[in-house]
């Protein structure tokens, strides 16, 4: 009992504050890759700036398997870029804004070069502008944002899942973003340079 609670507050130590860890624990949101060299780009166009509402591990649904996903501020309609090369495997956008969590969201996965996937989702009716298929670049223009499936608000959320058939995500730093070593940070807002 007495090592539960040391792990437990150890835990508490790494999850609380700034984001910047007080200690390392194994497996507690770290295997952050250096910004400066990232092979991704927030997914929103250059000279746009919105703020990280769920950052990585913790809030309500960034646990788990999900645990190094984010959730963007975006009002309906905001243009959504692809945060890295690949191509399109799946598209679904027939969803209506507001239709709830039984009805499912709109989105888009691309696959990238190295076999990782990232997913843009709850996205508007229609409003996809890729198609399954298509190769799109980095900073392309692939979607614009809603209010689609198990969302309580307008808002883009993003992950990377180590493959197509392992939906674990994985910690994702941004080259364009200024400093993020340990991720986008909650309540902060980010600007695409």
């Amino acid at each position: 009992m007495q090592k539960f609670f040391f792990a437990l507050f150890l835990i508490t130590l790494v999850s609380c504050g700034s984001g910047d860890p007080l200690i390392t624990v194994s497996g507690v949101c770290d295997g952050y890759t250096d910004s400066t060299t990232s092979p991704y780009v927030v997914p929103w166009p250059v000279g746009s700036s919105y703020e990280v509402t769920q950052g990585n591990c913790g809030g309500v649904t960034h646990i788990g398997r999900s645990k190094y996903s984010y959730d963007f501020n975006m009002n309906t309609g905001s243009r959504i870029v692809a945060s890295r090369a690949g191509t399109v495997y799946e598209v679904v956008e027939n969803k209506a804004n507001g239709n709830g969590c039984q009805d499912g969201e709109n989105h888009i996965f691309i696959q990238h070069a190295d076999g990782s996937v990232a997913k843009y989702l709850h996205l508007t009716l229609n409003g996809s502008s890729v198609n399954v298929g298509d190769s799109v670049i980095q900073g392309q223009a692939i979607a614009v944002s809603g209010n689609t499936g198990c969302s309580g608000g307008p808002h883009l959320h993003f992950e990377v899942t180590i493959s197509r058939d392992n939906g674990m995500t994985i910690p994702v730093t941004f080259n364009n973003a200024g400093s993020n070593r340990r991720g986008l940070q909650t309540g902060r807002s980010y600007l695409a340079n």
